[in-house]
């Protein structure tokens, strides 16, 4: 299968649950090391489309479609609250590690 650019690639890797949640996590790690909200957006929205169109992920995880654009496009940085929504609509659930201070 070709694909017109990488993040159609992604998008359709991340329809396997086992990928999604290892990008998920990764995305999670990331942030922690590094807080780039926008790159944990872009991870959440490529999450997103692999379920289907921003609309319908919207729709049916009764988030408002037009504050996940805003997330996306670095106009708002998402609350906890929010991304914890967001992240169970994708059928996922956060969880913690002890981190060991150095």
């Amino acid at each position: 299968m070709t694909y017109k650019t990488m993040d159609d690639y992604i998008i359709e890797k991340l329809k396997d649950p086992e990928e999604a949640k290892a990008y998920l996590e990764a995305a999670l790690d990331d942030y922690s090391d590094d807080p780039d909200s926008n790159a944990l957006a872009l991870s959440l929205r490529n999450l997103i489309l692999s379920r289907g169109s921003v609309t319908t992920f919207a729709k049916e995880a009764k988030i408002n479609r037009q504050h996940l654009y805003k997330i996306f496009d670095g106009q708002s940085k998402p609350q906890i609250d929010t991304l914890n929504h967001i992240i169970r609509a994708l059928g996922f659930k956060m969880s913690f590690n002890i981190q060991r201070m150095k």
